[in-house]
């Protein structure tokens, strides 16, 4: 004789069906919990995590379900920030991260995930969520990622772009690898010797004439005319002398 299979977990769709919708009208939370984190079916898992009101059984699934449609659906439930910020650091899914960012405000904790995930969708929203033009700074600074450290120089506000800001979007003008970030930061750059420096040594045309378009001291146009390393940019430079 085989070993009692509950309804929940029935290869039979309808009947594992018709079992979690039991289970939902009588909000008999311990089965709904069992079958949340005990189903070898994510279908009815997720329906019974929607209705699941104990906050720390939540919390365990979404850290540690193997299916990730269904720490998707936990993290849904969660507000708590210490473990949303877990989750959308180190859950191996970008879904699940991102469904995890979308619920935090922490902006130190946003900019963390900014610098270092992987998702383009991921760091995207992360990067939206922050306000804090120090934080979107150490992002276009330090993350390791081209597309990130670009959106985050998109995201700082022209007021903000003074002091040590302004001092490393000039660094990113600068020595960036990536051209549309080293591009993006010379659009938010008004000191115009930093314009110059950027002209001067820049191989791209895309950044050196922008830097160049910028820039309206006589003395600077001549010194990037006289010393910029494209011939583009000194021809570019002189015709704005």
């Amino acid at each position: 004789m085989g070993l009692f299979t509950p309804a929940w977990n029935s290869d039979n769709e309808e009947k594992r069906i018709k079992a979690v919708e039991k289970a939902i009208a009588k909000n008999d939370q311990k089965t709904l919990v069992k079958i949340a984190m005990k189903s070898k079916y994510f279908d009815v898992s997720e329906e019974a995590v929607k209705k699941i009101s104990d906050k720390s059984v939540l919390a365990d699934i979404a850290k540690s379900d193997t299916n990730h449609y269904v720490r998707e659906e936990a993290v849904k439930k969660i507000s708590d920030e210490a473990v949303l910020g877990d989750i959308a650091k180190n859950d191996e899914d970008k879904y699940v991260r991102e469904e995890a960012v979308l619920k935090i405000s922490d902006e130190s904790v946003l900019g963390d995930v900014a610098k270092n995930d992987k998702s383009f969708n991921v760091f995207r929203k992360a990067i939206g969520m922050i306000s804090d033009a120090s934080i979107l700074c150490d992002v276009a600074k330090n993350s390791e990622n081209g597309s990130a450290r670009t959106l985050a120089i998109e995201k700082i506000s022209d007021d903000a772009v003074l002091g040590n800001i302004a001092d490393v979007l000039g660094d990113v003008a600068k020595n960036d690898e990536y051209k549309n970030a080293r591009k993006v930061a010379v659009l938010k750059i008004s000191d115009e010797s930093v314009l110059g420096d950027v002209a001067k040594n820049e191989d791209h045309r895309d950044v050196w004439f922008v830097a160049i378009d910028k820039i309206s001291d006589e003395t600077v146009l001549e010194d990037i005319a006289i010393n910029a390393k494209d011939e583009g940019a000194r021809l570019e430079a002189s015709k704005k002398c």
